[in-house]
């Protein structure tokens, strides 16, 4: 265990972020409003330990949290593909966010339909996207900028990479609907 004795290095050890906590304020953002509306504290937590192509989010309403299963793999993507990965599994939550208030409600992105699918990975898309931008306003981390293009593309291969027997078509599906968002 590392010792606070000094600031310095305790100030370091505290803005250290690792990989798996690179969204932590949307996490922490998205527990709150699910706190608010369950009346009960919610929590959600990522864990990187899932076997490869595992990657999914569970969530149970009986004991009100959710666990974001990242498989190791995920450890050596790059930044890009890691944070929209992680994106991924947060937008399933919010695709689910109303059927959230049921106390028994349980889902696994496992069983996710592929309009599900399309929104989670679209979601991915523009909170990556958007949180690159308050970065640039902000002065902030420029490796958390991105292009919009450089993240299609990045989005692109991580779903044709995958192991998903209907990749091809969730493609198409989340190209058109990322054109159609792009023109609002």
């Amino acid at each position: 265990m590392p010792s606070y004795e000094n600031p310095r290095e305790a100030g370091k050890e505290a803005a250290w972020i690792d990989k798996k906590n690179q969204l932590a304020h949307t996490i922490r953002k998205l527990e709150q409003c699910v706190t608010k509306m369950r009346r009960r504290p919610f929590v959600i937590r990522v864990k990187n330990d899932a076997p490869e192509g595992m990657t999914r989010v569970d969530f149970n309403g009986k004991w009100n949290y959710a666990d974001i299963f990242l498989d190791t793999a995920t450890e050596h993507l790059e930044n890009v593909k890691f944070r929209l990965t992680l994106a991924h599994e947060i937008g399933h939550i919010y695709f689910n966010y109303d059927a959230l208030r049921g106390a028994e409600f349980t889902f696994s992105s496992f069983d996710a339909t592929i309009g599900e699918e399309v929104y989670a990975w679209a979601f991915a898309f523009w909170l990556v996207f958007e949180k690159g931008e308050m970065f640039r306003e902000r002065g902030g981390d420029p490796t958390c900028i991105y292009a919009k293009d450089d993240l299609k593309t990045a989005l692109k291969y991580l779903i044709l990479d995958s192991r998903k027997p209907n990749k091809e078509d969730l493609w198409g599906k989340l190209d058109g609907k990322l054109r159609e968002l792009d023109c609002q």
